[in-house]
């Protein structure tokens, strides 16, 4: 993108590309696919016009012409489309931890949020995900051509069927990187933790432990939280922060009221 922007301009920033090199920002990855699928008939307009044109350097006019060829290969087009969709959660995770407020605790359950999102997301045939769905629908195909904004799209089922079928494992992929930073963990033990430190969580957790037909049957889920944890951490240095945990839970538990639980601070 960036070398294209040096080849052509344009007078308008609604439609001139957003640069995405350099960058490892995730929205910013995501603003340039978005741009790419909205204005994709003027920018192949364009780069048709200019690649013939005799009044561009010589070098210039073969870097359009690559250009315009590598685009209108289908699964460029759908391929943008595909991790626009996927990519939603991550960037509303990248958004999150760039808070001012954000803590540990809010960074954890970002992160547990974009990991059920994005399998949640990968669960689903192709043709429910938004982005990849719309794109598609604005395809012509008429059984010789497969047009999009009056182009001719190259090898337009090949690229289908490979997304299709490969959906769910690049999803997958996903998933496993969003765990890989979790490498010290699991998410199980993620969820607990935060399900002792959300302490204004600690009130569902009450109200779900009254409907309970005996309580001498059942433990709420931040008691078993923390037991599960401590088998956990056993040998760890955090042993005693989970011997006083588990000792004192219980009696903040009781303390808790529908009234003054919205003042507790989470830990």
């Amino acid at each position: 993108m960036h070398d294209l922007k040096q080849c052509i301009t344009f007078d308008d920033d609604r439609t001139k590309p957003v640069r995405a090199s350099g960058s490892r920002w995730i929205t910013h990855k995501l603003r340039a696919m978005k741009r790419l699928i909205s204005k994709f008939g003027v920018y192949i307009s364009h780069l048709v016009d200019l690649s013939s044109d005799q009044s561009v350097k010589a070098t210039d006019r073969t870097k359009l012409h690559g250009y315009c060829n590598k685009w209108l290969y289908s699964k460029y087009l759908l391929g943008c489309a595909f991790y626009c969709d996927l990519l939603v959660p991550c960037a509303i995770f990248s958004k999150t931890i760039q808070l001012d407020h954000l803590d540990v605790l809010g960074a954890m359950l970002a992160l547990i949020h974009t990991q059920n999102d994005v399998k949640k997301l990968g669960s689903k045939p192709l043709d429910q995900w938004p982005t990849y769905a719309m794109v598609l629908k604005n395809i012509n195909s008429t059984g010789t051509e497969d047009m999009h904004q009056c182009q001719a799209l190259k090898k337009f089922n090949e690229a289908k069927d490979h997304f299709t079928a490969e959906h769910a494992q690049l999803s997958s992929l996903v998933t496993t990187c969003l765990k890989s930073r979790l490498e010290w963990s699991s998410l199980e033990v993620t969820r607990d933790i935060v399900s002792v430190l959300a302490t204004h969580g600690w009130e569902k957790i009450l109200q779900e432990e009254s409907e309970l037909s005996s309580e001498s049957e059942h433990k709420n889920p931040a008691e078993m939280a923390v037991d599960r944890l401590g088998v956990r951490f056993k040998n760890d240095v955090c042993l005693p922060v989970y011997l006083s945990l588990h000792n004192e839970l219980p009696s903040c538990l009781v303390a808790i009221t529908p009234d003054s639980s919205s003042s507790w601070s989470n830990i």
